[in-house]
């Protein structure tokens, strides 16, 4: 009796991925999946779904679904799912500060595929003031790692902040600081009273960057800053804060 053979745990899976990348034939009728994107964005807890920040978490939740409901799990299953996700913690967390200003907590990580769409809910929030990019090195990412600084520092817009190595040689090569306003430091620690002293009330900003920047320490300080009486001009000259 021949035996049957067994593929390792995947392969299987693999190949059926590929196959349907190639094609355009759908896995899910468009009905169906209308109904599945509504119940996830009306029931998704943590505001992820929402017009500023729906975008990333609502193509993982399109390919998930998918997914699932080619190996036979019901939509109504996924959609349920779904819906009772919480983000991890600092992945988009959305805080106003008690200074007015808002907060895009994304310091979980940082690649480039994250960091534009992170740019992209910095650039959808409604903003009376500046919008800042707080932006610390990426890591791993090989030979061609500047490149991909480069690449997201052409992204931003307003102001950026950036701290590390990899950021600086690459504003360097772009010669960026006679483009745009950016204020700089290596170190995440150097680079915090820079930003406390170019922040004003209802200005927003996005704060991401590799884990082993601590670009959490720039959240925790924005958080801290004392509250604005009225919005300021530009420098710590023109605050006016309220202390206590």
């Amino acid at each position: 009796m021949k035996k049957h053979h067994r593929y390792r745990p995947g392969t299987v899976a693999l190949r059926e991925i590929q196959k349907y990348q190639k094609s355009t034939e759908l896995l899910i009728r468009k009905l169906p999946f209308q109904r599945l994107v509504r119940e996830i964005a009306q029931d998704f807890k943590g505001g992820v779904c929402d017009s500023n920040f729906g975008s990333a978490y609502g193509c993982q939740c399109m390919c998930s679904s998918s997914n699932c409901n080619f190996y036979g799990c019901p939509l109504s299953q996924v959609g349920r799912s779904l819906s009772r996700y919480i983000p991890v913690s600092m992945r988009s967390k959305f805080v106003v500060a008690k200074s007015g200003i808002k907060i895009v907590n994304d310091t979980f990580n940082a690649n480039p595929i994250s960091t534009k769409p992170g740019i992209n809910t910095l650039k959808n929030i409604d903003c009376d003031g500046k919008r800042v990019a707080i932006l610390g090195d990426m890591f791993e990412l090989g030979t061609h790692e500047i490149e991909y600084h480069e690449d997201v520092l052409n992204y931003c817009i307003d102001v950026v902040a950036i701290t590390g190595q990899r950021f600086h040689l690459a504003a360097d090569n772009m010669n960026l600081m006679k483009k745009m306003k950016v204020v700089h430091a290596i170190e995440t620690e150097n680079l915090i009273p820079k930003i406390l002293n170019c922040l004003n009330m209802n200005d927003v900003v996005l704060v991401k960057g590799g884990c082993q920047m601590q670009m959490v320490k720039v959240v925790d300080a924005i958080k801290a800053m004392p509250r604005f009486t009225q919005p300021s001009c530009s420098g710590s000259e023109n605050r006016r804060q309220e202390q206590g």
